[in-house]
């Protein structure tokens, strides 16, 4: 298995082994029936273990930015271990899948086995960004999966809030997306309940489109207004783009073409990070 950033996954399940054995022997003492102290306890432990793993990864995805997340979607899927080993090796820290359904968006991809599939073969972080019609439908299946973080889209559902909430219940963290004609007020309703925002610097599910430089704008208004929350962007991203959406604040950059279209994963990503650290955004003090 290919490791990441999130090694402390097997350190979460390890905690809660230890937090399950000590809750069994306090229960046993309490007078409960078995099976339902038993029940209890599993429940308890389970809930604890996914948010203990949610807390891992998201900090593995925080402790990786500013990074390129290569967009799998134009992987060779006849050798996706090779795949994945060789991003590693490349310096990838974080993995991205595009997931559709053919509805929202015009196209279809994958779905949970290949998100299962890649977490038996890496202890990267998935993060899975849902181009779909009816995101809670499927959250659960992909948190089962092995997804770490979960991103839906504002224009595919009624209330961002409480979609953002009940996800985040299942144990996952939350993104939401935007397409570029969406406007930034779309989100306000959602914006404390979630860990990520997805700035589409195209419209999502078609091909062959440019950049659309409004995304900068976005980038730069929350960049200003929520200055530690994670701000993604996908769409058009390659050497020449990558350095103004780092400059206006970007953390997170999903990657395709620019990538899996060269011979040399590890080049290409190189000249992706190397523009990203040319453009890194001041500091609050070297503004001063």
């Amino acid at each position: 298995m290919v490791s990441g950033a999130i090694d402390n996954r097997s350190d979460a399940r390890s905690m809660c082994c230890t937090l399950t054995a000590l809750l069994n022997s306090v229960v046993a003492e309490s007078g409960l029936k078995r099976t339902d102290w038993q029940n209890a306890v599993a429940k308890f432990s389970g809930l604890i273990e996914n948010v203990w793993m949610a807390r891992a990864s998201l900090e593995a995805i925080r402790n990786a930015a500013p990074a390129v997340l290569p967009s799998l979607l134009l992987c060779d899927f006849g050798d996706l271990k090779g795949e994945v080993a060789k991003l590693h090796d490349a310096g990838a820290r974080v993995l991205h899948l595009d997931v559709m359904d053919g509805h929202f968006v015009p196209n279809m991809t994958y779905a949970m086995p290949i998100v299962e599939g890649l977490r038996r073969h890496t202890d990267m972080p998935l993060d899975v960004h849902l181009m779909i019609s009816d995101p809670l439908k499927y959250a659960k299946p992909m948190v089962d999966a092995g997804a770490d973080m979960l991103t839906f889209h504002v224009e595919a559902v009624r209330n961002a809030a409480e979609t953002a909430d009940l996800i985040r219940q299942m144990g996952v963290n939350v993104g939401v997306a935007l397409n570029p004609e969406t406007p930034l007020a779309s989100l306000r309703e959602c914006l404390a309940d979630i860990d990520m925002v997805l700035v589409m610097s195209v419209e999502a599910g078609f091909g062959g489109q440019k950049f659309n430089p409004i995304a900068l704008e976005k980038l730069r208004t929350l960049r200003s207004e929520f200055p530690d929350l994670l701000l993604e962007i996908d769409g058009g991203i390659d050497a020449t783009t990558i350095g103004p959406a780092r400059a206006a604040g970007c953390d997170l950059f999903v990657v395709g073409s620019a990538i899996f279209k060269k011979h040399d994963y590890n080049s290409a990503i190189k000249a992706l990070t190397d523009e990203i650290a040319a453009n890194d955004p001041p500091t609050t003090g070297e503004e001063n």
